[in-house]
């Protein structure tokens, strides 16, 4: 095991000088890879790889490499149903792999879509076939996608380490429209679902083709993000190399080129009370039938609410607020944890409550917690709130530039500048909102499970082989929970301290101000459904609500009128428009959360309004197991209802009405079941 020197914990999100050799230093180098699978009919559908394509820079003696499965023995095993035959010539292919850049002069490798499926092939791969699993570590996110995997070993006795990251994660597009984006030739054949199939090797046309589309993903790779490295060092003196998403790209921009002042990192306990403040958009339903609708959307709505004083300093602790007046509160900026009675009969409720797992807008009375200035516009309309106790800030303009130059590019530019634009404009604010709790892995042995399970707070455990075991531990959990689960569990957990750059403060201020901007256009028209950033509405918007610059409206229709439209619920509606006139061509759009976009009919829908069921056949759906590192493709039939929760009288939804004298769900309690589950789990394994 190679050890790393652990960096001091930063306590502050800080601005980052350059020195004049970082502005001419040269881009690194960097590889990409793309695996190609099969599916087993024979064995329960799993699919398993039979080609490795890796593209190397030309400092790394370049070129595009193409591993195969052998076939022979491949279609041999499979005929004889023999899975561990099969296993074994995936894992020669992962051992040619590993020679083959280990053997290079690499450091990082880009994969399009590790987290959600290369991944698990790579880190499976790797863990079977490296000389010493301690050198083979990975970052997960916290719905078990890969962010990073990292490969720590040795050559003339010199160290070196090979990591592997998402490229998807720093450009969410296709790898196709990657290609187009940044003028770059991409895919020459598009992907033929009978590459999927062990009857690809007896066609010898087919299997020709697919070859040819093998090599072409890692290639279009390799010049996709070769043209968007030179872009980002040129305009913005950061290598992608160094980052492992649009949000920490977006960060470090940030930090180099408009970042003027220490931002502060939040103690655990701090950011663990404002951590409940921080919602999501503002998405409710009112109607549920609507025809001659008009249809809007916010310009670039995150960003707006960006440009708004943020909160920056913590500069009064206030444990006792009982006696906080309404005209106290007008000049107090931060965040309050309270009781909330919303007015009698209001129908389109403002503030937000997380309830059995979802964010709804109640009436009623219950206890949260909230970033003030939501709370002034809950007061003007009539809120009653019993103030208890707050963080107070003082306030900076932290985005000005970052957000005024970004928008400026994306108005006035096209191709890859407008989208590296959108893309920054989007992604900096969510970045403040990550959590400082991290998950770690290991990888041990049979004979130290014990020592973890004592020690660490395990996540999950993943068997690899008799002997070898992944453990994901959650880390940087707040101390005082640690010390109550030793006292409770009579253990010795620790907590490992990792660097978090983030302030959930800003995030929830961020999406607080988004949710306040979109109060006037749920109140004041009459408004059938409204998503984060847009409404449908029987109310055409006056002419100064509608524009391009930041925070007005667009017409998402361009002066077409929603013909039809049913809401069932939160992501749940369908609606019709007349795309052309003359011809009377009727367009169907449908979102519904589980099902593919726009795959619902306006009739289908209106059944689900009616209270009908439909049955679906959904083709080719991926079954992931991280317990496993396995991925399996089938078809499943779906059976798909309406989900009203909200009581509908006479087209108008009633919201729910809550009475809650709410104490704070007992973390404690549920992370204890957890632990105690994994303990069990990790006895099993050593007994």
């Amino acid at each position: 095991m190679y050890n790393k020197t652990v960096a001091p914990t930063p306590s502050t999100i800080s601005p980052i000088k350059l020195k004049r050799e970082d502005l001419i230093k040269l881009p690194k180098s960097f590889s990409t890879m793309d695996i190609e699978t099969i599916s087993l009919k024979d064995f329960d559908n799993i699919q398993i790889p039979i080609t490795i394509s890796t593209t190397f820079s030309k400092t790394s003696r370049g070129g595009t490499y193409l591993l195969q499965i052998n076939i022979k023995k491949l279609k041999l095993f499979v005929k004889e149903k023999n899975i561990d035959g099969i296993n074994n010539l995936v894992l020669e292919m992962w051992n040619s792999y590993l020679t083959l850049i280990t053997n290079k002069n690499v450091e990082t490798i880009f994969v399009h879509n590790l987290g959600k499926f290369d991944g698990y092939f790579l880190y499976n791969g790797l863990l079977k076939t490296v000389d010493n699993i301690k050198n083979l570590n990975t970052i997960v996110d916290n719905k078990n996608n890969f962010i990073s995997i990292y490969y720590s070993f040795k050559r003339d006795d010199k160290l070196f380490t090979i990591s592997w990251k998402d490229s998807y994660r720093l450009f969410p597009v296709s790898l196709e429209q990657l290609s187009n984006i940044f003028g770059e030739k991409g895919k020459t054949s598009q992907y033929n679902p009978a590459f999927n199939d062990i009857s690809l090797f007896d066609n010898k046309e087919l299997f020709e083709e697919f070859l040819i589309y093998c090599k072409q993903d890692s290639l279009a790779l390799f010049n996709a993000l070769n043209k968007a490295q030179e872009i980002y060092k040129e305009k913005y003196f950061v290598d992608i190399t160094d980052v492992l998403s649009a949000p920490s790209l977006s960060l470090k921009i940030f930090r180099i080129n408009h970042l003027d002042i220490d931002i502060p990192i939040l103690k655990n306990s701090i950011d663990s009370f404002i951590r409940k403040s921080y919602f999501g958009g503002a998405t409710d339903y009112y109607k549920a039938y609507g025809e001659n609708l008009y249809y809007y959307d916010v310009n670039s709505l995150y960003p707006y609410a960006m440009l708004k004083p943020m909160p920056l300093n913590l500069i009064k602790t206030h444990k006792n607020m009982t006696n906080f007046s309404k005209e106290m509160f007008t000049n107090f900026f931060g965040f309050v944890r309270c009781r909330v009675t919303t007015p009698d009969n209001i129908l389109k409720p403002i503030l937000p409550f997380k309830h059995q797992g979802k964010t709804i807008f109640p009436t009623g009375t219950w206890t949260a917690t909230y970033f003030s200035e939501e709370l002034k516009e809950a007061l003007k309309l009539g809120y009653k709130i019993e103030f208890f106790e707050g963080y107070e800030f003082d306030t900076y303009p932290i985005f000005n530039s970052y957000v005024h130059d970004f928008y400026l590019e994306k108005k006035e530019s096209t191709g890859a500048k407008k989208f590296i634009a959108k893309l920054h404009l989007n992604s900096l604010y969510g970045i403040m909102g990550r959590r400082q709790e991290l998950i770690r892995t290991v990888n041990v042995r049979k004979d130290e499970l014990y020592k973890y399970a004592i020690t660490s707070i395990i996540h999950s455990i993943i068997s690899i082989t008799d002997d070898t075991y992944v453990l994901l531990i959650s880390d940087n959990i707040n101390s005082a929970i640690v010390n109550q689960l030793n006292i409770r569990l009579n253990s010795d957990f620790k907590s490992f301290q990792s660097p978090v750059l983030s302030n959930v403060a800003i995030a929830s201020a961020v999406t607080a101000y988004a949710r306040i901007h979109m109060i006037p256009f749920k109140l004041n028209t009459d408004c059938y459904y409204t998503d984060t950033d847009s409404i449908f509405t029987k109310t055409k918007l006056n002419p100064e609500q509608i524009g391009n610059d930041l925070g007005l409206m667009k017409d998402e229709l361009d002066g077409k009128l929603v013909k039809e439209a049913y809401f069932l619920g939160i992501k749940q509606y369908g609606y019709s428009f007349i795309e052309n006139r003359c011809a009377s061509e009727t367009v169907n759009k449908s979102v519904f959360a589980g099902v593919t976009r726009n795959s619902l009919s306006l009739m289908e829908i209106k059944q689900l309004h009616l209270g009908g069921k439909i049955n679906k056949t959904i083709s080719s759906k991926f079954f992931k197991s991280f317990t496993n590192l396995s991925i399996k493709i089938k078809d499943i039939n779906l059976t798909i209802s309406g989900n009203r929760e909200k009581i509908l009288k006479d087209n108008v939804y009633h919201p729910l009405h809550l009475t809650i004298n709410n104490k704070d769900i007992n973390f404690i309690e549920s992370l204890i079941k957890k632990i105690k589950y994994q303990l069990n789990k990790i006895y099993k394994f050593i007994r």
